[in-house]
């Protein structure tokens, strides 16, 4: 797995695991790593983490010994997963909480399962910094 990722880089970082729930754990810690790498406030990051780890055990449920695949690619200060693993059993539909949960903590993320492969798509930038607010008193006469 190469990664060489920061600001005015492009690149991108492949991780294959077998899909089982102990795996999850790599899944989350890459992309947590990727994103602290791209100066992302700790908030994001567990936003981040919290997205792969449903969609990720969304995957492998039911995979059986099956390869979960999983590419991280950064564009700009944002970041790109896309996990896919091979499976035959349908996949299930996605919980409203945590649909819910992935609408609150991505910019944008898909999930489908067709000819016997699952699939899924997270995009997700840093929060944009508030602008400063200007104060309510004007500062005290120092005369």
């Amino acid at each position: 797995m190469a990664l060489i990722m920061g600001e005015g880089r492009v690149s991108s970082a492949r991780l294959q695991v077998p899909a089982l729930p102990s795996s999850l754990r790599l899944a989350r810690l890459t992309a947590s790593s990727l994103a602290a790498d791209l100066d992302w406030s700790l908030d994001d990051i567990e936003d981040l983490r919290i997205a792969v780890d449903e969609l990720t055990a969304l995957l492998i449920d039911g995979a059986g010994d099956a390869t979960l695949e999983l590419e991280f690619a950064q564009d700009g200060r944002a970041l790109v997963v896309a996990g896919a693993c091979a499976c035959p059993a349908p996949l299930g539909d996605l919980d409203p909480l945590a649909r819910e949960l992935l609408e609150l903590t991505t910019d944008r993320f898909t999930v489908d399962g067709a000819d016997g492969r699952r699939r899924f798509l997270i995009e997700k930038g840093p929060t944009p910094l508030e602008a400063p607010v200007e104060p309510l008193l004007p500062p005290p006469d120092d005369a």
